[in-house]
């Protein structure tokens, strides 16, 4: 059984905050092929890379790992958004391993993200301590 009205169908889709519509496109091989595909629906899922609260330096080793894998590291490329939750359970590293996670991360950047979101119970400036380093794979990203 087909989605016979699609126009419905995206009038409701444009309606949808992110989540929803990620949501939506879970139910069916139909809804997901109408959000991803319909010349007609405007309203499209962001792609979102989220990371949990950890350590950054298994965070850049698991990014080195998928970079060298050229159809991993394309994929990479289609995100749009970071979003770290948690953000206040990263570990940080000591002195010494700093030097170690740049030359991990050198051949890693991630062209495609254009915003950051944090999500966090300590107050941005402790986060900033603990994420800045993050920000050498974001190149688009203005401080």
């Amino acid at each position: 059984m087909g989605l016979t009205n699609t126009p419905i169908i995206i009038e409701i889709i444009s309606c949808l905050d992110q989540e929803s519509l990620m949501n939506l496109s879970l139910v069916s091989k139909q809804l997901r092929n109408i959000i991803a595909n319909e010349p007609g629906n405007k309203n499209k899922i962001i792609p979102v890379f989220e990371v949990s609260g950890s350590s950054i330096l298994r965070l850049y080793q698991n990014l080195h790992d998928h970079f060298l894998n050229n159809e991993t590291k394309k994929k990479l490329q289609r995100y749009h958004i970071v979003r770290f939750k948690d953000v206040d359970k990263f570990v940080q590293n000591d002195e010494s391993s700093l030097h170690h996670l740049e030359k991990l991360v050198e051949n890693v950047r991630m062209n495609g993200i254009t915003s950051l979101d944090f999500c966090s119970t300590q107050s941005p400036p402790l986060i900033q301590g603990k994420v800045h380093r993050l920000l050498i794979i974001l190149p688009k990203i203005l401080l």
